[in-house]
């Protein structure tokens, strides 16, 4: 399984954004990954991130192969690319150790850390296989909300709008030929199903903000209903 922190809708500052890493992956004991969704395509960002743990970072507004190949190369230490080395999360003797002999601390990093470019825009489908094929991509999350508004559509996770319908399957033809997995939302079992169904691997089934109004609006209907019988009954007997 794994926590999605979406830094690029919720203003994080960097520590609290590294904190928070950190504290799932010592509270799960590394048993969940935690994909991180960063603000922008920038190498600071994507640094903060990785450096503190990330399993995944997701680079969102993509539209072109050479997006990719740039934040692809800021992922990986050379010579796959020109990440800078984190002095300070790899301490010589305590955090520097590899799973297995002859790996070095950047190969470990470099074979964990997954790279996610977010296609969301009518641009980013027309450059779907360009952006697929970049070496060093390793999964496509596709952006329903703004890719809807791009193609000229109210926001959504879904919709039955053929123009919408073919930029999916565009997207998903891309990621199948290329053996990238889709992440997502996937919001029930019928949604999760059809995406499935479509070649989807990685499925976000709610949010913090969803779970919290779903969780408490039969409570406060409740509440409500006991509340204006409660003022009723007070009525009647004056």
């Amino acid at each position: 399984d794994f926590i999605f922190l979406d830094a690029e809708h919720t203003p994080f500052a960097p520590n609290v954004l590294q904190d928070m890493i950190k504290t799932l992956n010592y509270n799960s004991e590394g048993a969940t990954l935690t994909v991180v969704r960063l603000p922008t395509h920038g190498a600071d960002w994507t640094s903060w991130a990785l450096d503190a743990g990330a399993s995944a970072v997701v680079f969102p507004h993509t539209e072109t192969a050479e997006q990719a190949k740039k934040v692809v190369a800021n992922c990986r230490f050379a010579p796959l690319g020109h990440r800078s080395f984190p002095p300070f999360a790899t301490i010589p003797g305590h955090t520097d150790g590899t799973p297995r002999d002859g790996m070095t601390i950047l190969d470990v990093y470099n074979e964990n850390a997954a790279v996610i470019m977010q296609i969301e825009s009518a641009e980013g489908v027309k450059n779907a296989e360009a952006i697929c094929a970049v070496e060093g991509v390793d999964a496509i999350m596709i952006g329903t909300g703004d890719l809807r508004m791009s193609l000229g559509l109210m926001p959504g996770v879904d919709g039955p709008e053929p123009i919408f319908q073919e930029a999916l399957a565009t997207i998903e033809a891309a990621a199948a030929k290329y053996n990238l997995p889709i992440l997502g939302f996937a919001l029930g079992g019928p949604m999760a199903e059809n995406r499935l169904n479509r070649g989807w691997q990685l499925l976000m089934m709610s949010a913090d903000t969803l779970a919290l109004v779903i969780g408490q609006s039969g409570p406060l209907k409740e509440t409500r209903a006991v509340v204006e019988s409660f003022e009723k009954g007070v009525a009647g007997k004056n």
